[in-house]
């Protein structure tokens, strides 16, 4: 299910998905830069776009046979797209590791940017760059299951400098890649991390949604903190010099160190100081506020949550105007006591309130 809510938890448009494909909706989201809506459609292995009206625009496909990872995926003003891919590759991990299997598969990463004609126009491999990437992961005690997902990149964007920002979960890093070359930039977190932290005690592990501020100055992620103890969230904001390859903590929530979600969550920096926070959907407690919004100084003003014990992978806020093309419901309900009409216009933003008629 895709929902649209105002900040007062109204909903404003929702639309359901085939419930067979529960993964479809991972990456629901408004794009930024191109003003439209996004969502992951696993069955046909590619993303969707949606403009203001709610109809389909297009669909993004990645090139070369590769289907489209549910994980990420960014649109630029004039189109184009970067699409995170997920390829798996069978490798003989016996000798690798104690108990690897012979016949493993290997979950390799690859980022494509694809033009507004469909074509790809950069392609990134962690097997062309990451070739140790068994050696280096983070999570070693995959090594030995059927599926190997030993890197597991969970997010991706454009850097200010026109580069590309990739979230390694598995790694517990992000690293900056030419958009031209493909080499490495920069690696930020992990044990191989090319900036010198401070005022962090407590080094990020399993992160989710991994940005960077639009003057390159800041670097917000959720730390989703599988790899400390104790075992607990948190949203961070860090202060970087990429020309002193030095980071500092400047924020960040961590809910009384109360909260664990063993994965998904989001980070958000509004321009008034604010954050916004998706504390993830699988953790403890078994059921997580699906989203807050705290001040700087980290009280918070607004918190959401589902009242079954669902989740999301994301929860972001953003201006919207919906302009629906379906007409509006009303519906009479003769239960009531005087009799009440019901409207209804799913998706529908400016509607101030409504106005009654009698025909004959």
């Amino acid at each position: 299910l895709m929902i649209l809510k105002t900040t007062t938890g109204e909903p404003v448009w929702y639309k359901e998905l085939n419930p067979m494909f529960g993964w479809t909706i991972m990456d629901f989201k408004k794009q930024v830069r191109s003003n439209t809506l996004t969502y992951h459609d696993v069955g046909e292995g590619t993303f969707v776009e949606l403009d203001d009206t709610y109809t389909e625009v297009r669909q993004i496909f990645p090139g070369h046979g590769y289907w489209a990872n549910p994980h990420g995926f960014q649109l630029k003003e004039d189109g184009s797209a970067l699409i995170m891919i997920y390829d798996s590759e069978m490798f003989d991990l016996s000798g690798v590791v104690d108990g690897g299997k012979k016949e493993a598969r290997v979950a390799g990463a690859i980022v494509q940017e694809i033009d507004p004609q469909g074509n790809v126009v950069f392609e990134w491999r962690s097997w062309d760059y990451m070739p140790d990437s068994l050696e280096t992961t983070e999570a070693k005690q995959l090594l030995t299951e059927d599926y190997v997902d030993h890197i597991h990149m969970n997010a991706i964007d454009w850097t200010p400098d026109g580069n590309i920002l990739i979230s390694f979960r598995h790694f517990d890093q992000a690293h900056k890649v030419d958009r031209t070359t493909g080499k490495l930039v920069w690696r930020f977190g992990g044990k191989d991390s090319d900036f010198k932290v401070t005022d962090d005690l407590r080094p990020f592990s399993h992160q989710h949604d991994v940005r960077i501020s639009p003057d390159g100055k800041y670097i917000t992620l959720f730390d989703n903190g599988n790899q400390a103890s104790p075992q607990y969230s948190r949203a961070v904001m860090y202060a970087v010099d990429q020309a002193s390859m030095t980071a500092e903590k400047v924020w960040e929530v961590a809910e009384e160190k109360k909260r664990f979600a063993f994965a998904t969550g989001s980070v958000q920096h509004f321009d008034n100081g604010n954050f916004g926070i998706a504390w993830g959907g699988v953790g403890k407690p078994v059921k997580l506020p699906v989203w807050s919004e705290v001040d700087a100084a980290g009280n918070k003003l607004v918190e959401f949550e589902f009242v079954k014990n669902e989740s999301s992978y994301r929860a972001l806020k953003l201006p919207w105007t919906g302009r629906p093309v379906e007409p509006p419901t009303l519906v009479l309900n003769l239960e009531a006591d005087p009799p009440q009409l019901h409207y209804s216009w799913n998706g529908a933003t400016e509607v101030a309130q409504w106005r009654g008629g009698q025909g004959a």
